[in-house]
């Protein structure tokens, strides 16, 4: 606990002295499920809290995290009767490609019915303070579902 308290100290520390940049927002998720989640469910929504740490330079892109709750409905007719429900913690990279495009990875864990490791390869757009960002969930190596995430980040602090 000690470590992980020093580590957010010296982060956000750097970015208010001007070494670094740091964001924070919110971001609501559409899921469209691929293969077997396909047969059992319809699409899925999430809530997720958004933090960016990037480096002085935009050029060297951001370190990324993600904490997110998913619920995605079930179909009618099949034998799985409930929703599905996650909770995620991700972390990643994003690199820019063009002015304000750029691609993501994200790694992490779902916990709860959708239980597992993913990676998350991404594309995205960011103008201003909002995100724009599609991505794949991959799980035991094949996508489970695609990822259309809108994101406002109400809290940036930019270098000088």
């Amino acid at each position: 606990m000690k470590n992980s308290t020093l580590l957010l100290f010296v982060l956000l520390t750097n970015s208010y002295l001007g070494f670094a940049q740091f964001s924070a927002g919110n971001s609501i998720s559409v899921m469209s499920p691929n293969g077997a989640l396909s047969k059992t469910h319809n699409f899925g929504i999430g809530l997720n809290g958004n933090i960016e740490y990037g480096f002085k330079e935009d050029k060297f892109g951001h370190l990324v995290s993600e904490i997110g709750y998913s619920i995605w409905s079930s179909k009618e007719g099949n034998q799985i009767k409930d929703n599905l429900n996650s909770f995620s913690l991700m972390l990643g990279y994003r690199a820019p490609l063009f002015k304000s495009v750029y691609i993501e990875t994200r790694f992490g864990q779902y916990f709860g019915d959708l239980n597992g490791f993913v990676v998350i390869p991404a594309i995205g757009v960011r103008m201003g303070n909002l995100d724009l960002n599609l991505g794949v969930t991959i799980n035991n190596h094949s996508p489970q579902f695609v990822n259309t995430r809108v994101a406002y980040f109400w809290a940036r602090k930019k270098s000088s």
